[in-house]
């Protein structure tokens, strides 16, 4: 499991491929390209026996389950969605980046936007669907979680209770500071992090017949994790996958903070 510096996934590529009894090999976030993208929970059986396996990125995570919240599975009930993804400079256990002041970042496509959407509409090809995305990014001064502002246009309007019930990575909450709800993850999560894919800020939610908008925190330090678990089971063929990865979800994702 490679989950070193930005770059050396990709670097090791070549080496692990090469590697005569080599089983699996899975890199995290940044190492785009170094296998199959993956989201546990979006296309597991696309990796079942996969040599190589990406686990996209903590805010492709937070912002494919946001869709998946309104759009369902397939996705079939949006027809279009806009995200801004405000991030966390870097980790509270660094003193590497942390900006003095807003970052904006670089639109990397004409249509789609930064990586963020790239990412999410490159993960979805796999399943043969296509989704209308597109994304920002500004970093800030925080060391807390990431940060999702989206604006999701759909065909059916969606019953937020009903939703949350039925979903499995998402959580959600009525703070409104990044800081209670990380603190609540030290205190109540297992190994003090989090592991939602995204937690809606359900009392701020801005909702029509067929537009909803709002924000979700986004644990960055955690959301990717099951996903990552998830992916050894599959890549190993282990019999058991389904129902150890059930428990892992159960016991792992906290519902309400």
């Amino acid at each position: 499991f490679e989950a070193t510096s930005n770059g050396v996934g990709l670097q090791n590529k070549e080496k692990y491929r090469s590697a005569s009894n080599l089983i699996g090999a899975c890199a995290q976030g940044s190492e785009k390209g170094f296998g199959t993208p993956f989201i546990s929970g979006v296309n597991d059986r696309l990796i079942e026996g996969q040599k190589m396996v990406h686990v996209v990125s903590c805010n492709t995570h937070g912002t494919s389950a946001i869709l998946q919240f309104f759009g369902g599975k397939k996705l079939n009930n949006i027809i279009s969605a806009d995200v801004v993804v405000v991030r966390r400079s870097e980790d509270i256990g660094n003193h590497e980046r942390l900006v003095a002041g807003n970052v904006i970042a670089r639109h990397l496509d004409p249509e789609i936007g930064t990586h963020h959407a790239i990412d999410v509409v490159d993960l979805y090809k796999t399943l043969g669907f296509h989704i209308n995305l597109t994304s920002s990014d500004i970093t800030t001064p925080s060391q807390f979680l990431h940060t999702v502002r989206f604006n999701v246009e759909l065909k059916e309007k969606v019953d937020i209770d009903a939703g949350v019930e039925s979903s499995e990575f998402i959580g959600t909450t009525n703070k409104f500071d990044s800081n209670v709800v990380f603190e609540m993850g030290r205190r109540y999560g297992f190994a003090g992090r989090l592991y939602n894919h995204a937690i809606l800020v359900k009392s701020n939610i801005l909702s029509t017949n067929n537009t909803v908008k709002g924000w979700a925190f986004v644990p960055q330090e955690g959301n990717t994790l099951i996903s990552t678990l998830h992916a050894f089971l599959l890549q190993t063929n282990h019999p058991n996958q389904s129902e150890i990865i059930q428990k892992v979800r159960r016991d792992l994702i906290l519902k309400s903070f």
